[in-house]
């Protein structure tokens, strides 16, 4: 039914309903990747997210910012490799103060799951007409592969498989089973031995640098219905993974970046609960002379390398004294939706503090 159900529906929190817009509708695959831009408009991907043909050889899935006031749609057009599939999107950090946004298009495979690849491209909304434009590629190509924003504005790619999209080989399929077979499961569920086709290298993206760094390999294989989010303490967790039906991963795994060996931790003493768009508002930490940045990163929810609540947005602020600084909230909602998020503070090594959870509003 997802082919036909092109309409668009708007939720109004005051009337606590569903409606539908009139004259707004446009077609989107299964898991659209979808951003929120500080203009107020929603950014469309693009172009073939999803893992269902139909009617992608009819008529494509086209980059497009959708314009909730007018209800009007705005074609941008096809990226660069306007048959890739299952490729994950991230919002790179707004920072001030123009907050300009940039989206990374990153890895999935060819056009009916010939294969994956490590193609990268980005769009900037900053320039007059944005397109997409090739980037460095990943050392690795990936299907299924996750992007996590860091507190020092890296970007962790993680997990993915190569080779064919879908569930695994004939040969890996005989690994599992056998697996499951010795350890005496009548089911899939535990510790899935490791398959050839899973990349097990995550990348980090510096876009300060545009380049890729190579990390430490995880231990666990995360493919098709893993997971990948941002801890308060700066480390990020792993989880899932369904490299054949009926076999789920149950393992969690830790990843600690680079800047959690790279000395002391700033500290956050005291902050605010709630903070209101357009103010100021006061943090205190044992050496305000030192610390570099403020971000704020919205806690997010993962599915089918789908991420589009994640967001890293940067704060003004100055030095009060020795012990505190002033930061200035923006007002725009578009920056930073209401919610939750987590607070960071970073050194002028770019080390970040444990977080602490504060509600915008």
């Amino acid at each position: 039914p997802w082919v036909f159900l092109s309409e668009i529906e708007v939720f109004s929190f005051e009337k606590k309903e569903w409606s539908t817009m009139k004259g707004s509708n446009w077609r989107l695959p299964l898991y659209p990747r979808l951003h929120l831009l500080p203009n107020g408009e929603i950014f469309y991907a693009g172009s073939f997210n999803t893992h269902y043909v139909y009617p992608f050889i009819v008529t494509a899935f086209p980059s497009a910012t959708f314009n909730i006031d007018t209800g009007k749609w705005k074609k941008i057009g096809n990226p660069h490799n306007k048959k890739r599939e299952e490729g994950t999107t991230i919002l790179l950090p707004l920072l001030p103060p123009h907050y300009h946004a940039r989206i990374l298009l990153i890895g999935g495979g060819t056009f009916q799951g010939e294969n994956a690849i490590n193609d990268v491209e980005i769009i900037d909304f900053s320039l007059a007409k944005p397109q997409y434009q090739h980037k460095g590629n990943m050392r690795h190509p990936r299907y299924y592969n996750y992007a996590v924003i860091l507190p020092d504005q890296s970007i962790l790619i993680l997990g993915g498989k190569m080779g064919k999209k879908g569930h695994i080989t004939d040969h890996n399929k005989n690994i599992l089973r056998l697996s499951r077979h010795d350890h005496g499961h009548g089911h899939g569920d535990g510790e899935l031995p490791h398959i050839d086709e899973a990349v097990l290298e995550p990348e980090l993206y510096k876009p300060d640098e545009d380049r890729w760094y190579n990390m430490a390999d995880m231990k666990v294989d995360r493919l098709y219905h893993s997971n990948a989010i941002l801890l308060p303490d700066g480390r990020v967790m792993t989880a899932g993974s369904n490299p054949e039906r009926e076999m789920n991963e149950l393992r969690i795994e830790l990843f600690h970046p680079p800047y959690l060996f790279k000395g002391e931790r700033p500290k956050i003493n005291k902050i605010a609960e709630i903070i209101n768009y357009g103010n100021l508002f006061e943090i205190e930490t044992d050496a305000a002379e030192n610390i570099a940045s403020v971000a704020l990163i919205r806690p997010s929810v993962t599915t089918h390398c789908v991420n589009v609540d994640q967001r890293y947005v940067g704060l003004e602020f100055r030095m009060l004294n020795s012990n505190t600084l002033t930061v200035s909230l923006p007002t725009n909602k578009n920056i930073i939706p209401p919610g939750y998020y987590m607070i960071f503070i970073l050194n002028k090594d770019k080390i970040p503090s444990i977080a602490k959870f504060v509600y915008i509003i």
